[in-house]
């Protein structure tokens, strides 16, 4: 046929030059999280907070969102390994400092300032992590470890205290106290 004839001879041009550069090292990208969409209501009800700067502070999968309404910019709390299952929010009284610089004669966690939100949000899984942090500086504080799954959590009234209902399918469900300053197990 006269097209297959005219394919045949059709001269393509040599190509220049191959370059055999190198592009970048695919093992040293990292990626950068600039926005998430989403929720996860599904472990636990009651885990949207509000700081006082009017932030919403809320789980999806293994990330905690910071989210500024009114820029609509958002912060990422990213340390978590495995889904959050729950989390609490408060903020810092001057008062919870100066009885820990008092009673440890030394200074506060770095970075632990009066008044910043602070969230404490714990992992799905066996062990579970809980992780209290400051929502402003995205700084951790503390970090501490449970064998056994945590349900909720909640900050005492003293705010030096952290509450948790633990448990599982086949452990019977309990509180566990923790001084979350020091990572000391209270009950």
């Amino acid at each position: 046929s006269n097209e297959l004839h005219w394919r045949n001879r059709m001269a393509l041009p040599a190509p220049a030059a191959v370059s055999r550069a190198k592009g970048p090292d695919l093992n040293q990208l990292t990626l950068r999280l600039d926005m998430v969409h989403g929720y996860s209501g599904q472990f636990a009800r009651g885990n949207i907070f509000c700081s006082d700067e009017g932030e919403l502070i809320y789980p999806v999968g293994r990330v905690v969102v910071v989210l500024d309404v009114d820029k609509q910019q958002q912060k990422f709390y990213t340390r978590h390994t495995a889904p959050v299952a729950c989390m609490t929010a408060c903020d810092v009284p001057q008062g919870v400092l100066l009885r820990f610089i008092s009673e440890t004669h030394g200074a506060p966690p770095e970075g632990l300032r009066a008044n910043e939100s602070l969230v404490a949000s714990a992992q799905a899984g066996k062990p579970s992590f809980v992780h209290v942090w400051d929502a402003g500086s995205m700084m951790r504080h503390a970090k501490l470890e449970v064998d056994i799954h945590i349900w909720r959590i909640a900050f005492a009234g003293d705010d030096r205290s952290l509450l948790a209902m633990v448990g599982g399918e086949k452990a019977p469900v309990s509180i566990a106290v923790w001084e979350w300053l020091n990572g000391t197990p209270l009950a």
